[in-house]
């Protein structure tokens, strides 16, 4: 695991390391509540743009080849889809 912080200012003092951990210690919940969302977003058929566009946009651009190697199938829902997702 890796792990980026950027800091403002010149210190990195007691008060702000136990504030990271907060969250921190909440990121696989904050994960799943993101990709909860992301999955919810998808299934809104009234929009225009989301998470609809991003799958599509991102699934045209590979090729047929690539998809196979990236989800084994060709056949792409948006659990599969969500399942290569890596957030960072």
């Amino acid at each position: 695991m890796s792990l980026d912080l950027n800091i403002e200012g010149s210190k990195l003092t007691e008060d702000l390391v136990l504030e990271m951990r907060k969250y921190i210690d909440h990121l696989p919940d904050l994960a799943k509540k993101a990709f909860e969302y992301l999955s919810e977003d998808y299934q809104n058929e009234n929009q225009t743009d989301g998470v609809q566009l991003f799958m599509e946009h991102h699934l045209e651009e590979l090729d047929e080849d690539e998809l196979e190697d990236l989800f084994g199938t060709l056949d792409i829902d948006i659990d599969l889809f969500l399942s290569r997702l890596v957030l960072k």
